[in-house]
């Protein structure tokens, strides 16, 4: 995760819970979320402000990310493939070209083997 995304949401986490977190502190659960991606962090907060009563522990950010990190990495994952300008079947057939051109005298079924 990006330090700026972290800074922004764990501000909105101390407005919201009334605590203030000094730098100490915030260096300390930027070490343990760091790996976090933005999209999970971000929704982790808003999950959090939504659903807690008191300020959140890193814990409850490993513990969102487990549970819910497969699921968003899907949404994401569907998100990309819609952008993307090839589908799949394209880029089979882009990889089969690329083989028949580098290596004519490969047999078909010596290409669908590195496919």
């Amino acid at each position: 995760m990006t330090n700026n995304i972290f800074k922004t949401e764990m501000k909105r986490l101390s407005v919201f819970f009334n605590k203030a977190l000094n730098d100490g502190q915030l260096d300390i659960w930027y070490e343990f979320l760091k790996h976090l991606p933005d999209k999970v962090f971000q929704t982790a907060v808003g999950y959090i402000i939504r659903s807690n009563r008191f300020f959140p522990t890193p814990e409850e950010f490993l513990t969102y990310h487990r549970e819910f990190y497969p699921r968003l990495w899907e949404d994401v994952r569907a998100e990309k493939l819609k952008d993307d300008e090839f589908t799949q079947d394209q880029l089979k057939a882009n990889r089969v070209k690329r083989n028949e051109i580098i290596n004519p005298v490969m047999e078909k079924k010596d290409i669908n083997k590195i496919i």
